[in-house]
């Protein structure tokens, strides 16, 4: 297993904020869209009652906020206690630091 944590969960950090700015440009070098949604996917279930396709539009509606800025705040308090491994077989699980 390998981690992915940083950069999918920086990655999903330059979604949101393209999300509020669409001449937003990418800043984080390593950026993969892939871990993108496989940090939002794992946020959604762990931190919200939101299934598969039954979600709100919004990334900020389904996490229950105001704004991506505030989105962004849950996903640092999220990196600091899980990280993301990404298995041989190319799926992504969240494992809780110690």
């Amino acid at each position: 297993m390998k981690n992915v944590s940083n950069i999918a969960f920086e990655s999903y950090k330059e979604d949101l904020r393209r999300y509020d700015n669409s001449l937003y440009k990418i800043k984080f070098s390593n950026y993969d869209w892939k871990l993108s949604i496989a940090a939002y996917n794992i946020m959604l279930e762990n931190l919200t009652s939101y299934k598969n396709m039954y979600q709100p539009q919004e990334d900020y509606d389904a996490f229950g906020v105001e704004n991506n800025s505030e989105v962004i705040d849950i996903v640092d308090s999220f990196i600091f206690y899980n990280d993301i491994y990404q298995t041989n077989n190319d799926e992504y699980i969240v494992l809780k630091k110690h």
